[in-house]
């Protein structure tokens, strides 16, 4: 693919990726050794990583050993995130230069059904040297602009009394069974008052 329309795609994908949270995290690195295809750039949220993979032609063979490529390349690297307790989705979005023929259409819809390890989808440029339609079918791009939290600051359960004097107690005391003993005198005695109450 000529860089220019590489640019392009970039450019275009960029424009629905930023809103729904997505960063450009740049080309693609190894994972244990395993490359992902050649110019392949990527994108990373919270919640996904989307890896672009330009291909230079068309050509049946080629797009599926790409495939099998880059899916074991977002294998390893959705399961390295795993292991650090990280639990994304992840995108395959193989950008061809021509519109598929009616020969590998098939091919195409088949690489597309195949959620395998991740979501795949096949863009290709339009008659107007255009991305954009394309890119509004890939189902992540798609999804409504990320709106800032706000920041709620977390505060902790208020406890029940009994056990808020519990810890006030301990504080003083700092003995288990004192405290223990002093909280059952203390309720003896909120017994007997509550008790001379009522005769």
């Amino acid at each position: 693919m000529k860089n220019e329309l590489l640019e392009l795609l970039k450019q275009q994908l960029e424009e629905l990726a930023i809103p729904v949270g997505f960063e450009f995290a740049g080309a693609a690195a190894a994972v244990d050794e395993t490359s992902a295809p050649e110019r392949t750039l990527t994108w990373e949220s919270s919640f996904a990583v989307l890896a672009l993979i330009p291909l230079s032609s068309i050509e049946l063979e080629k797009l599926t050993a790409i495939k099998e490529s880059a899916q074991e390349w977002m294998w390893r690297r959705l399961t390295k995130y795993e292991q650090s307790g990280k639990f994304l989705d992840g995108y395959l979005l193989f950008a061809l230069p021509l519109k598929p023929d009616e020969t590998m259409r098939g091919t195409v819809q088949t690489l597309e059904l195949d959620t395998a390890v991740c979501r795949k989808h096949v863009i290709w440029l339009s008659p107007d040297n255009d991305w954009r339609d394309a890119l509004w079918k890939v189902t992540v791009l798609g999804l409504p602009p990320v709106q800032p939290s706000a920041v709620t600051l977390a505060s902790p359960p208020k406890l029940p009394d009994i056990a808020s004097r519990a810890l006030e107690l301990y504080g003083q005391l700092e003995n288990y069974e004192t405290t223990a003993e002093t909280l059952r005198e203390e309720a003896r005695t909120a017994t007997d008052e509550e008790a001379s109450d009522a005769s």
